[in-house]
């Protein structure tokens, strides 16, 4: 019997590991960017600009995540840095790369486009179950984060998105040395 439940609990932990950002494709090629960027002159080196975060809540246990967060570096290039645990005994990775400007421009094109700085006024937003997602950004010299809790029903994509456009310059050549 125990071993039928350990079955069932890791069918359901790759189940929801499925579910996540990394198993889908997020349209970014229909994102007009706009130079966002240029509101970033002057930012002290190191300032944070876009945090991902995702975490599956359904398992009891399962404190795996992955987090990715986009610093100021300078006016033609960002720092992006991976963050991710695979299990509670398991030391945090932290891996970072140099990324072009055009980067911040796109995820905030996408964050734009998806309204998500008015989520988290809507009460009336169902959020999901089986993972969190957490988004904050930097505009105007504030932060605004918003939720999985208080999403739109197509939330989801949003939050993908956002990951595709932060993830896709994590190459071997863009690694910090």
């Amino acid at each position: 019997m125990k071993r039928l439940i350990l079955i069932l609990l890791l069918i359901l932990t790759l189940a929801l590991t499925m579910a996540g950002c990394k198993g889908k494709k997020a349209n970014v090629e229909e994102i007009d960017a706009p130079t966002y960027s240029d509101a970033l002159e002057g930012l002290k080196e190191g300032t944070l600009l876009i945090d991902y975060f995702e975490q599956p809540q359904a398992v009891p246990g399962d404190t795996h995540y992955s987090e990715l967060v986009l610093y100021s570096l300078d006016a033609e290039h960002l720092t992006l840095t991976s963050y991710t645990r695979e299990s509670e005994e398991a030391p945090e990775k932290e891996v970072s790369y140099i990324v072009p400007v055009s980067v911040y421009d796109e995820a905030m094109a996408a964050i734009d486009k998806a309204e998500m700085g008015a989520w988290k006024d809507h009460d009336d937003y169902s959020g999901i179950t089986g993972f969190l997602y957490v988004t904050k950004f930097y505009r105007d010299g504030e932060y605004t984060r918003v939720t999985s809790e208080h999403m739109p029903d197509n939330g989801k994509e949003s939050f993908w998105t956002v990951w595709s456009i932060l993830s896709k310059n994590m190459k071997e050549e863009n690694l910090v040395p």
